[in-house]
């Protein structure tokens, strides 16, 4: 960005209208920036951009209310029978607390408490979980515990032994979803011809950001279970190998 002192924008005023015509130009004051001055174009290309995220974020909410009401539709349905009448859930409530839904109530003998404790960490505790999750799955681990953790860790290539390779496949776990898990960019509302198209796109973004999640948290279920893990399935190759067959060659004498 041009930098005009307070001074040259004063002395030079036809100069900064020249610049800020091609690019927006500070104007600085004692070296402290004071303004900014930029063309009528390039302002109102900020306002059309401001009003098509504003546009954008007004469409997104029906999808996020949808979104906030599937997971509490999910979490009621996964959570544990208390013994008591089913609370009414509200779409627009905030999600639950630490004390409604702590990690080591959920048990880790069945597929189903796997998966409810990973869906748990994942969205409820992430690191901050690590200690009571680990906790909770040595205790629940049967004998010989140490050994069964070192080949969890194993089977993701991953060292340690005892609570440490616990905790290595738990953080590894939390990697892959909270910071490797393959989510699309929200394409702009802009290019699409309508709305229905646009938010048929979107969801369709969203659904494959859930099968990614659930591959991994099925892999995880079945390393605690100490089962194989489903291993994702390896990309084509681009090319075509092509075989044989081979040409015979005739073997000429070696000269002495």
């Amino acid at each position: 960005m041009m930098i005009f002192s307070a001074r040259d924008a004063k002395n030079a005023f036809g100069r900064l209208l020249d610049e800020a015509a091609a690019a927006p130009v500070r104007i600085e004051k004692h070296g402290r920036a004071v303004a900014v001055v930029m063309s009528v174009r390039h302002h109102q290309k900020l306002l059309e951009e401001r009003d098509d995220l504003i546009a954008q974020l007004g469409a997104l909410h029906p999808e996020l209310s949808k979104l906030h009401a599937e997971n509490d539709r999910l979490r009621a349905a996964l959570a544990p029978a208390r013994g008591e009448p089913a609370a009414v859930v509200q779409t627009d409530a905030p999600p639950e607390t630490d004390e409604d839904s702590p990690l080591n109530q959920y048990d880790l003998s069945a597929a189903d408490g796997r998966l409810r404790f990973l869906w748990a960490l994942h969205f409820d505790y992430q690191e901050q979980g690590l200690l009571m999750a680990v906790n909770h799955v040595w205790d629940s681990l049967g004998a010989p515990k140490a050994a069964r953790c070192e080949a969890m860790a194993g089977r993701l290539g991953l060292r340690g032994r005892g609570k440490t390779a616990l905790r290595h496949v738990l953080e590894r776990f939390l990697q892959e979803t909270l910071y490797e898990l393959p989510v699309e960019e929200i394409p702009s509302m802009a290019d699409f011809p309508d709305f229905e198209r646009w938010n048929a796109v979107c969801h369709e973004i969203f659904q494959r950001a859930d099968a990614a999640y659930c591959a991994i948290a099925r892999r995880y279920e079945a390393l605690l279970d100490g089962r194989e893990p489903e291993l994702p399935v390896p990309p084509a190759p681009l090319g075509r190998l092509i075989k044989g067959p081979w040409r015979r060659i005739r073997s000429t004498p070696h000269k002495q």
